[in-house]
């Protein structure tokens, strides 16, 4: 999975409010961008 894209979620998510907001925002599905977020975590520890 692409970092860039996962912070992007990330960062879109906490402007919207919620994983699901910023999927939608985005055109992804909510399970993706669960698993964006979830991976992103992985790599910060």
């Amino acid at each position: 999975m692409d970092r860039i894209t996962s912070m992007k979620v990330f960062v879109r998510a906490a402007q919207a409010g919620s994983l699901s907001a910023a999927a939608r925002q985005m055109g992804i599905s909510p399970a993706m961008a669960t698993k964006h977020v979830n991976r992103l975590e992985e790599h910060l520890g």
